[in-house]
């Protein structure tokens, strides 16, 4: 039940990630045609494209972490280990994820509060609000927290595997 809703929320977190690059991309493109067709620039197109991007990239990753179980593996090497050794590596790889992502969902959750607080703005010609990617960095990073969680949960304990 809990491991559906993560990953219902990291589903609903990567169409926002989709969302971000197709602005990006539609951003980016008007941006290089706007000089040529009509002689003017867009202001602050490297400033929203920056701000997008933290979205693209920080309400992806728990979505591919979730469809993953496991990030990135070197399966030429990863397949010949021993199924009794995979499963520790498995586990000591959930462990390390979840101690680099716990304290950056701890700090985004602070960073993203002192900025909602002081009402923090980037300093670009079209004002862009900095709490919205604050918060999306500790969402991100929390949601991927707590994955490896459930994760680790299920390689300790598998007979709660199917709850």
């Amino acid at each position: 039940m809990i491991a559906r809703f993560i990953r219902g929320g990291g589903v609903c977190l990567f169409f926002m990630a989709g969302a971000a690059l197709l602005m990006m991309a539609l951003y980016g493109m008007v941006d290089a045609l706007a000089p040529q067709v009509a002689g003017v620039t867009i202001p602050g197109a490297y400033d929203w494209i920056g701000w997008l991007m933290v979205f693209a990239l920080w309400l992806g990753i728990p979505l591919v972490e979730a469809k993953r179980q496991g990030g990135i593996k070197v399966t030429i090497v990863y397949d010949r280990i021993p199924n009794k050794m995979r499963k520790w590596l498995d586990i000591m790889r959930a462990i390390m994820v979840t101690a680099i992502f716990a304290p950056l969902c701890w700090k985004g959750s602070i960073y993203f509060w002192d900025s909602w607080v002081f009402n923090e703005w980037l300093p670009t010609e079209p004002l862009l609000p900095l709490y919205p990617a604050k918060l999306a960095i500790a969402v991100g990073a929390g949601l991927v927290s707590m994955i490896c969680l459930v994760s680790l949960w299920r390689q300790v304990w598998p007979q709660f595997k199917k709850s």
